[in-house]
């Protein structure tokens, strides 16, 4: 099995764990909108009681959900690096690196999840042609969801941004079953032209 061959089988294990962190951390918000709508359906809870824990359900499995994505990620650059394919902005570490880096972490993950998408359909040469909706989707709404975060306190934007995030990661879980099945399914002239 050669190096592109192993990284393709890594990728669909990774890919594999990635989805079923992500619908945990969709379900973990549906139970934390549920929480803030209608916090009588859980009894006599109170949704601004600090010793609450569940309302941050949702944040607490975002945050683990990113170690499996960010796996995700780093490998299916690494397909693309094995391939050789020409004109790669991107490194895969660098294609999970640029989430951490302020100001940047707003566009740059965006460009490198754009690069694996064109260069995973095949396409040749640059790779920041022109971004699917479902990237966009993704993308608008992860941002909107931290800025969103940081006025949690406000009522309105916990259950906007909650929305916003389950959005995010609906479109997220289909890029990365897409993206996947386009690695796996194809023969490397096919898909890495």
């Amino acid at each position: 099995m050669n190096d592109l061959d192993e990284g393709r089988h890594k990728l669909r294990t990774l890919a594999y764990v990635a989805k079923v962190f992500i619908v945990i951390a969709v379900i973990a918000a549906m139970v934390d909108m549920v929480t803030v709508l209608a916090p009588s359906a859980l009894g006599d809870l109170n949704y601004n009681d600090p010793e609450l824990g569940s309302v941050w359900l949702s944040d607490l499995a975002v945050l683990l959900s990113a170690i499996p994505v960010a796996m995700w990620i780093y490998r299916a650059h690494a397909n693309l690096d094995a391939a050789d394919l020409p004109g790669l902005e991107y490194t895969p570490g660098w294609s999970v690196g640029w989430f951490f880096i302020p100001f940047a972490s707003l566009w740059k993950p965006f460009s490198a999840m754009r690069e694996l998408w064109n260069a995973s359909h095949g396409a040749v040469g640059d790779y920041s042609e022109t971004a699917p909706a479902l990237l966009w989707v993704w993308w608008l709404c992860w941002v909107f969801r931290g800025i969103a975060g940081l006025g949690a306190i406000d009522y309105t934007l916990e259950v906007l941004g909650t929305g916003v995030m389950i959005a995010s990661a609906s479109a997220l879980w289909m890029i990365v079953d897409i993206v996947t099945r386009r690695q796996e399914s194809f023969g490397l002239g096919e898909v890495f032209a």
